[in-house]
């Protein structure tokens, strides 16, 4: 029994440390989040879209050309916050 447990514990020390190293790298350059996006009309303010597009900067979110893409604020009244494409 000793000797299975002297055996067996670095092996599953080394298995968790590398399991959470693959965790952490996932977590850091994983799925980013992806909000829903709205378009403003003159006749409906907010008027949500298929588009994926993230809060993380890069190019600006546009669902059609020259319509740019927003999200909606955190009090869920206006769409007015810039959101970016998916890279």
């Amino acid at each position: 029994m000793r000797t299975i447990r002297k055996r067996l514990l670095p092996i599953a020390i080394v298995l968790l440390g590398a399991g959470s190293a693959f965790a952490t790298n996932f977590a850091k350059h994983g799925k980013k989040a992806v909000n829903p996006v709205y378009r403003i009309d003159l006749s409906t303010p907010c008027t949500q879209v298929e588009h994926e597009c993230v809060p993380e900067p890069g190019p600006i979110c546009t669902v059609a050309p020259s319509v740019q893409g927003f999200g909606m604020n955190e009090s869920g009244t206006d769409c007015n916050v810039i959101l970016f494409e998916k890279q």
